[in-house]
């Protein structure tokens, strides 16, 4: 997974989602002036994780105790290298970031819905789930069963993967989206396991014409990729860079 140019708040932060070696996802500032976000999935449906079967307890029951490290050790054995942060399943919540709390008066939770290599807008909300499937799922029975699940009181895991603990907008789905279909049938706040890669290199200009051609051509990315293009100028340790992060 990669992202790049963080500020504290991750505003300016993109992070491009790699699985088994394909470009999967991307979640991106759109560099307009404002806030906005572009979402861009891959044409082709983003592979699954065989380790995922080994977590079935965990994503279908919910989480009561225990070392999430070892529960979760099947699916990190899959990360690439580097630095990462767990936080305990949790529902999505509307913590306050200063300066930017009229933004986030109404709704705690989104759920962006990228097209294939087409940038998707929004102006988000603090925490904003990204599919990596198609949205909605279309296998409604799977989103009912849940339903009755979660009326039942379990609280299901939805597994998402983000660039940088402090890279708010960015929380790619691995695993859960008929979960999540059904907490927002529900009209619950989905119970989250977020895992955040810490430190890692930027995504580049070239990545994103490589697996999204379309979009890196389309009129909606032109500042983001003018953007990515003067970060790729510049040197690796220039002094007051702005954070980066993947």
């Amino acid at each position: 997974m990669s992202g790049a140019i963080a500020d504290r708040t991750g505003q300016y932060g993109q992070s491009l989602l790699y699985l088994g070696g394909n470009a999967v996802g991307l979640d991106i500032a759109d560099f307009a002036g404002s806030i906005g976000r572009l979402f861009v999935r891959a044409p082709e449906r983003a592979p699954r994780p065989e380790e995922l079967q080994a977590l079935r307890d965990l994503t279908a029951e919910g989480y009561s105790n225990g070392s999430l490290a070892e529960i979760l050790a099947p699916l990190l054995t899959l990360m690439a290298d580097g630095r990462y942060e767990l936080r305990s399943p949790e529902p999505v919540t509307n913590r306050i970031v200063e300066g930017f709390q009229a933004w986030y008066s109404s709704t705690k939770w989104g759920i962006s819905q990228p097209k294939p290599d087409e940038p998707s807008g929004i102006y988000p909300l603090e925490d904003w789930l990204t599919p990596t499937e198609h949205w909605p799922p279309t296998d409604t029975a799977a989103v009912e069963r849940y339903r009755t699940t979660l009326r039942q009181g379990a609280r299901p895991v939805v597994i998402a993967l983000r660039a940088g603990a402090e890279n708010l907008w960015s929380g790619f789905v691995l695993d859960g989206h008929h979960k999540l279909a059904a907490y927002r049938a529900e009209e619950l706040a989905p119970t989250v396991l977020c895992i955040a890669r810490v430190g890692a290199p930027p995504i580049t200009a070239e990545e994103v014409r490589d697996h999204f051609p379309r979009t890196a051509e389309h009129s909606e990315m032109k500042w983001a990729m003018a953007a990515l293009e003067r970060h790729d100028q510049r040197p690796l340790e220039q002094p007051g860079q702005p954070y980066r992060d993947r």
